[in-house]
């Protein structure tokens, strides 16, 4: 049931199930896989309360929640995302969300991203680079 709640949401996002994701992502007790699963699948929500959720999951304890919420926050569309992603970028010491991080924050776009994403690749370590 909850894989297919997570796959609905992908093909006819509802208010009942967005509320489930958002509930289940915020679960400390849940299966870590199905809180990723949320996380990415609340990306196409647009709401202040989604967008919460997962800022709160980037600051996270486990590196693959907070690389979920990186991953949905690059498709989310709201003006306090970008924000966001840099301020997790920031912080994170994981290697592989760092680099889904620059991808969120490629996704993002704007001009802002793109000077970010360009003093990186000149300032950043070589760890990086690929991503």
């Amino acid at each position: 049931l909850e894989e297919a709640l997570v796959l609905a949401q992908g093909v006819a996002p509802t208010k009942a199930v967005e509320d489930w994701l958002r509930t289940a992502l915020d679960d400390e007790q849940a299966p870590l896989l199905l809180r990723c699963r949320a996380a990415e699948a609340l990306s196409s929500c647009r709401d202040t309360v989604t967008l919460a959720a997962l800022v709160r999951a980037l600051g996270g304890r486990h590196p693959d929640l907070r690389a979920s919420a990186a991953n949905g926050l690059g498709a989310f569309v709201h003006e306090l995302v970008l924000p966001s992603l840099l301020t997790a970028f920031e912080v994170e010491r994981e290697q592989s969300v760092r680099g889904l991080l620059l991808i969120a924050i490629g996704r993002q776009g704007g001009e802002h991203a793109r000077a970010f994403l360009l003093e990186e690749l000149r300032r950043g370590g070589k760890a990086l680079r690929p991503w």
